[in-house]
């Protein structure tokens, strides 16, 4: 019987950094490099989103306006004799070839809320103006300003203005 001739993934480069949480930007670029040439079909979450009918050894796939969510980008290259290789089988480093991430575009959360309650003893309380300055593209909290203020009571049915702040 014949040995299988399976193709050997070298190299995947990304134009996003792996290791971070988030990706705020909706444009992905995906390169694979072989060590010879091979037919590619490219998924995105379990769907097939790219295929030609090309034999290379380098692919570059281009990824537009992705919307905020989660995506899994998985491969499938063949050899002119069928003999094939995905990306959980093709092993870079300490993990295999699959790439999973979270496009996050949106600029953070603030919301306001109230609290009230009778009477309070010895509370520190936030009283004043606030003021939250982002990046254009909404990732980094550049400034939060906020008056803090020592009670030790606080009149009956006082009311307490607290800022939640969830920032990726």
């Amino acid at each position: 019987m014949p040995e299988k001739d399976m193709p050997k993934l070298k190299e995947v480069k990304t134009n996003f950094d792996s290791t971070k949480e988030y990706i705020n930007d909706n444009n992905i670029i995906v390169e694979y490099v072989f060590d010879n040439d091979v037919f590619m079909e490219l998924s995105v979450n379990g769907q097939k989103a790219y295929s030609d009918n090309k034999f290379k050894k380098e692919w570059k796939f281009v990824l537009d306006d992705l919307e905020d969510g989660d995506y899994v980008i998985d491969f499938t290259a063949y050899t002119s004799k069928k003999d094939n290789i995905s990306g959980k089988d093709a092993i870079i480093g300490d993990s295999d070839a699959r790439l999973a991430f979270s496009i996050d575009t949106s600029a953070p959360i603030l919301s306001l809320s109230q609290k009230s309650a009778e009477s309070v003893e010895n509370v520190s309380a936030i009283f004043g103006a606030n003021t939250v300055i982002t990046e254009d593209d909404g990732s980094k909290l550049t400034e939060l300003r906020l008056m803090k203020t020592e009670v030790s009571v606080l009149p009956k049915n006082y009311q307490i203005m607290k800022i939640i702040n969830r920032i990726r």
